[in-house]
């Protein structure tokens, strides 16, 4: 009896088992409606996250820019110290039969401070590349183009058309520099203020010395990388700083102190470039 009582159990578990292979066996699958609801939950999370991914690189895009300036503004405070306070304020072209020399030199930033941005040793240009302003701009927007620090990560791409096209795809030097005329400013006779002494510039910390560029300026033209007039500003027939979303309304400036801060586009006015006129002049403020 104790055998076949222990047969009768080994039976008994063999069967139990069996029906529980068969139970789990047909319960080892996702149902439609299961699946329907993970792939929904996982659409709503990509929703949710998307928009916050694109903000971040955005913001980070925007870091980046901002630092790009700030290692500016030490290169701009180094430059000075080296050169008895003077900076570069424009790039002025010489005349059409002026020979670029030391004598006659050109005072475009980047090129001023390549040394102190990581960049190569002045002059940028090779010898017999200066007998026109034309072939000197082609020169120097192939060596910007390897310095990534003069460039905005959030730069847009440039649409225009030249002829011949431009020597690099994109703007190899991303921002332009005030060129109003400030205090102790050297000013060559019927040219644009050139150079200005850093410790004499009025109110530094309320005056942009770099901003963002227009991404329409040719990416290897430098003639119009400077600010001088009211027309150039954001709201301008010729706007030279930036006037698109690429900061979300913002604008990158490194101010005359050193100090880096992006305003509203809109919020800024003829005061960020200059003390000396007036921002209630019909043509020195924004259209109404």
């Amino acid at each position: 009896m104790g055998c076949h009582t222990q047969a009768s159990v080994k039976n008994g578990n063999a069967a139990g088992v069996s029906r529980h292979a068969v139970l789990s066996a047909g319960r080892s699958g996702f149902t439609l409606i299961e699946l329907l609801v993970v792939v929904a939950i996982i659409a709503l999370l990509v929703s949710i996250l998307l928009p916050s991914l694109a903000a971040a690189r955005s913001s980070a895009r925007a870091a980046v820019c901002g630092a790009n300036l700030h290692t500016f503004g030490l290169a701009m405070f180094h430059y000075a110290q080296d050169n008895k306070g003077w900076i570069p304020r424009d790039y002025n072209y010489p005349g059409a039969n002026k020979a670029v020399t030391q004598k006659n030199p050109m005072l475009l930033v980047p090129e001023r401070f390549s040394l102190y941005l990581g960049g190569p040793r002045p002059p940028l240009i090779p010898p017999g590349k200066e007998a026109t302003t034309a072939v000197r701009d082609c020169e120097l927007a192939k060596v910007f183009a390897r310095m990534k620090i003069l460039q905005c990560p959030s730069f847009p791409p440039w649409e225009g058309t030249s002829d011949p096209p431009p020597v690099v795809s994109s703007q190899a030097y991303d921002y332009v520099v005030n060129a109003f005329q400030l205090e102790r400013t050297y000013v060559p006779l019927g040219g644009k203020p050139q150079a200005s002494q850093l410790d004499k510039t009025p109110v530094p910390g309320q005056l942009f010395y770099l901003v963002d560029g227009n991404k329409d300026l040719q990416p290897d033209m430098y003639l119009y990388h400077d600010m001088f007039l009211s027309e150039s500003l954001w709201w301008g027939t010729n706007p030279r700083m930036v006037d698109d979303q690429r900061h979300g309304g913002r604008v990158n400036g490194l101010f005359f102190d050193g100090h880096v801060y992006p305003p509203l586009i809109r919020a800024v006015t003829i005061s960020f470039f200059t003390p000396y006129l007036d921002p209630t002049d019909p043509n020195n403020r924004p259209p109404t």
